[in-house]
């Protein structure tokens, strides 16, 4: 399970505001909020592992580091794809929707 501390500021209007964008996908995603990024599961020498991805043409792969998920890159998932890219962010091992096998 990962957590995540959303640490907060306030602008000159004294609204607050998150100072980073959050890599956690909330509970509940309105599709609109996906922005046509598909998600599926793959197995790969016996681990399930999620995958999110948009667009044809030649892949970029993206790789999230610790304690991310593939949800750190859509913004960019949807730029690149725009651009005539497949964006491919599948979660690592144990992380989001992937399997953490026991043997790792």
């Amino acid at each position: 399970k990962i957590t995540t501390t959303t640490t907060t500021t306030t602008n000159s209007r004294s609204h607050p505001r998150p100072l980073l964008a959050s890599s956690t996908p909330p509970k509940k995603m309105a599709e609109s909020e996906l922005d046509g990024i598909t998600q599926r599961s793959v197995t790969v020498n016996g681990i399930k592992m999620h995958v999110a991805e948009k667009g044809e043409g030649p892949v970029v792969l993206f790789i999230h580091g610790f304690p991310e998920l593939w949800y750190s890159w859509r913004h960019q998932i949807v730029a690149l794809a725009e651009q005539g890219y497949r964006a491919v962010a599948p979660d690592m091992r144990g992380y989001g929707g992937t399997d953490a096998p026991k043997e790792a």
